[in-house]
């Protein structure tokens, strides 16, 4: 495993022996690498390429090639540094294949046109940036993408404190692998998207989760995601993120038109709300409500909230069903009856039944195993009548409600035989119905 050096200020032979004779492009630095081979680049390295950049390393997932930008004052550099810059101009892409770590480079990918700047762009590769910036210069209908489209293998790229920049508002984040997003920002000056993830070619979108990622940087109106035909199965999950102040844009900019493919958001806001989520998928969407709440019920500390489950048109019993967060209760009685119930509100005189809401509730059943075991209160079979779930007496606050109907769903019964946590999960199979729920799973 060799050490290699990239400076664009090197005079030398170019064989990448040292600083004097370094590598003076990375595309030619990563030709001349082998697998698990270190390339160090300058601190003050800048390169920029009239045509297309194709940065193919040799690495592999058992020896990846390590791509750092250090302090040239030493040789290996005993300094790290986040100055180092890759660029192409014109129309021209910037693609990276070959599994490797990077560390506080710069790409910026074209000044003009419509091309894309692709992460792992071979398949099955596996990438790392760390501390890097990932720019697109053009104002052309370019995309931000990790992973090949058209491969029909999976991807892994990860982004750790990594930096964005678009120049245009149809630009876009395209996820064709596993993308995972930890820390980051905007960077300033640039244009906020529309949309910041989109399906890629084909309807893939994947796995991605991101945490702890800064959207304040771009407009009140960003949707985090594009709707409308994702024809693979995958989730975007995000956590902890910031969102620009007074954000209006939503989890998903239109409705999905398949299922399987899931947008969650965990305790993100541009506001000092600590509790905030939001859910959507084909059977409709779930979001943290502060303002119809039940008396007494669950609260984040500070203020009292319910999920609001809002089903979409798609949904339809028994096999279409918005499914809410879960609900977490331990439980230390063993081999003892135990009953659960939800409190939940919704606006209309007409009851719901049992086929078109319940509470489901696994525990562990079994002795000696950590065996999941079900009971709900849907109606029995999909041949049964349907049956009115139970009138609550439980007081709500209920401001923009003009029927107030309080139901109760349960009790589930079920016999705990480990001790461990009871998992309630609210299912509402309605089309279009709206429904308020307490946010507390009631043990007894």
């Amino acid at each position: 495993m060799a050490i290699k050096y990239l400076w664009s200020g090197a005079g030398g032979a170019g064989t990448g022996a040292d600083w004097t004779n370094a590598y003076t492009t990375m595309a030619v630095a990563a030709a001349g690498m082998a697998a698990g081979d270190t390339l160090y680049v300058a601190q003050d390295h800048s390169e920029s390429t009239a045509g297309a950049v194709t940065i193919a390393f040799p690495g592999t997932l058992a020896s990846p090639n390590l791509v750092v930008c250090g302090n040239r004052a030493a040789s290996p550099p005993t300094a790290l540094a986040i100055t180092a810059a890759v660029a192409s101009t014109g129309s021209n892409a910037i693609t990276i294949t070959g599994h490797a770590y990077f560390y506080g480079v710069a790409f910026s990918c074209a000044t003009t046109g419509a091309v894309n700047f692709t992460l792992a762009g071979a398949n099955g590769n596996g990438q790392f940036f760390e501390n890097c910036d990932l720019i697109i210069a053009s104002a052309g209908a370019c995309a931000l993408r990790a992973g090949l489209s058209t491969s029909t293998g999976s991807s892994m790229v990860v982004l750790k404190n990594c930096r964005l920049k678009f120049a245009a508002t149809g630009h876009t984040l395209h996820n064709a692998g596993m993308l995972r997003i930890k820390g980051g920002s905007v960077i300033a000056g640039g244009t906020s998207p529309t949309n910041f993830f989109t399906a890629t070619t084909g309807g893939k979108a994947s796995d991605t989760i991101v945490d702890g990622f800064d959207f304040s940087g771009w407009s009140s109106g960003l949707n985090i995601m594009a709707g409308g035909a994702i024809t693979q199965s995958g989730q975007l999950i995000l956590r902890n993120c910031k969102l620009p102040g007074s954000w209006s844009g939503l989890p998903v900019s239109t409705d999905f038109t398949n299922p399987g493919f899931r947008v969650e958001m965990w305790n993100c806001s541009g506001a000092d709300v600590n509790v905030a989520f939001y859910s959507t998928d084909y059977a409709g969407s779930i979001q943290y409500e502060p303002t119809v709440v039940m008396t007494g019920g669950s609260s984040d500390g500070f203020t009292a909230y319910s999920m609001k489950m809002t089903a979409s048109a798609n949904a339809e019993y028994p096999l279409c069903v918005l499914r809410s967060p879960e609900i977490f209760v331990r439980n230390n009685v063993v081999g003892s009856g135990r009953s659960a119930t939800v409190e939940t509100m919704h606006d209309g005189a007409g009851n719901l039944t049992d086929k078109d809401a319940w509470l489901e509730v696994q525990y562990l059943g079994t002795s000696g195993f950590p065996l999941g075991a079900f009971a709900d209160d849907a109606a029995a079979s999909v041949l049964a009548t349907a049956a009115d779930q139970t009138a609550s007496t439980q007081p709500w606050t209920t401001t923009g409600i003009t029927t107030p109907n309080a139901q109760k769903f349960g009790p589930v019964s079920f016999t705990p035989q480990e001790i461990g946590d009871v998992v309630g999960v609210v299912c509402l199979a309605k089309a279009s119905q709206v429904l308020y729920v307490n946010a507390n799973l009631a043990i007894a």
